[in-house]
């Protein structure tokens, strides 16, 4: 009980944190701010390029010239009060979320909330029946039951039962939305809704938040259907029997001996292969292209259209970084990778595996002191404090 208040009000800090960053940036730039709204270009009649457009002209040339003066003033005046209150609310929310690195915000501490819904399952952890329920709703997206957060629907409904079925749910669905995200821009392509771009670029911002929301889910699931199995023997009077051996991962599993089966260990290494490794993987290579772009952009330098394309389409990963620190959503990778996907393989729910993720939160607790990534101190302070909580 105790450790669950603990944590409880550490995330309570966590959020105050946050919220004071934020508006201390926003007071810190509010006198830097731009206008919200700029002047229209003027409108043009259709067939008389050169006759602008104006209701107010319109209906003013058709009054005695007293009159359409007064019309005229009173119009100016009342234009002078009414304002598009709608459109100025959403371009005052939006600015401050560019003004307070909302965006960034709301990464870090994705990042944080998808390594802890897992942390149950890898270290198998047994939380307070309250804290566990609540965890289990909130972060029933995050884990293995990609349904679970639905009312009375899961996986098991849908006829994927057991771990198998489960690790191909797993390895075919992420799969299936980016396919889905490539296609969808490339026909949009085809239907010249983005001329000048290459087909697929549009759809790279969907992907890279896709698959970084996905993969660490993914990836530890794999690792969990290849490590060991808890064994018992199987008594009948006073003699043993025989020794039977369940997947932790999925207790309705029996596994043959120490180890899952075939089909268990091949599901499991794809997905480890394909998300744990290939995501990486394909962050490295994108940011590898576009690295003289992205620090040409970051130093306001000009860059050739294509790369400024391909450096807005990748600005999920870079976007809140310094040039100095590209290399940065690599380590938080691999961060997510070790905490909630090796560590299932080094003795599940023994004090040295909680010793082993200790000290590998440690070392990227120095690493995030020692580098300071981003460009502001309050994403720097929020990803101290998310890095900070994983140690609890």
């Amino acid at each position: 009980m105790l450790a669950k208040w603990l944590l409880v009000a550490l995330l309570t800090l966590l959020g105050v944190l946050v919220l004071a960053c934020g508006l201390r940036q926003l007071k810190k730039r509010r006198s830097r701010r731009q206008p919200l709204l700029s002047h229209q270009a003027p409108l043009h009649l259709q067939g008389q390029p050169g006759r602008q457009y104006s209701p107010s002209v319109e209906l003013t040339s058709r009054l005695p010239p007293a009159t359409a003066a007064r019309t005229m003033a009173r119009l100016n005046a009342a234009a002078e009060t009414i304002r598009p209150t709608a459109s100025q609310a959403i371009l005052r929310v939006k600015a401050a979320a560019e003004t307070t690195g909302l965006r960034s915000k709301l990464k870090i501490g994705l990042g944080f909330y998808l390594v802890l819904a897992q942390v149950e399952d890898v270290y198998q952890i047994r939380y307070p029946p309250d804290y566990q329920s609540i965890l289990g709703f909130v972060l029933a997206p995050l884990r293995r039951d990609l349904l679970a957060w639905l009312p009375g629907l899961h996986l098991a409904c849908l006829g994927a039962k057991g771990i198998v079925a489960k690790l191909v749910v797993y390895l075919m669905f992420p799969a299936a939305v980016v396919v889905l995200a490539l296609v969808s821009s490339y026909v949009a392509f085809l239907c010249g809704h983005a001329p000048g771009r290459h087909p697929l670029l549009p759809a790279l911002p969907f992907v890279l938040f896709w698959t970084s929301f996905v993969f660490p889910s993914v990836s530890s699931i794999g690792f969990q259907a290849i490590s060991t199995c808890d064994c018992f023997d199987e008594l009948e009077g006073a003699s043993v029997t025989r020794q039977r051996c369940f997947l932790p991962a999925d207790y309705s599993y029996e596994c043959p001996n120490e180890h899952a089966g075939p089909e268990v260990l091949i599901l499991g290494t794809t997905a480890i292969v394909i998300y744990g490794i290939g995501v990486p993987v394909l962050f490295a290579c994108l940011l590898h292209m576009a690295r003289k772009g992205i620090r040409a952009h970051k130093e306001n330098l000009r860059a050739d259209s294509q790369s400024a394309h391909l450096v807005t389409a990748l600005s999920f990963l870079h976007g809140n970084l310094t040039s100095e620190a590209l290399w940065w959503p690599l380590v938080d990778a691999s961060r997510m990778l070790v905490l909630v996907g090796l560590l299932a393989l080094i003795s599940p729910g023994e004090p040295a595996q909680i010793l082993c993720g200790v000290l590998a939160a440690f070392f990227f607790l120095v690493l995030q002191i020692w580098t300071s990534p981003y460009c502001t101190r309050s994403d720097n302070l929020l990803a101290l404090g998310a890095v900070g909580l994983r140690l609890c």
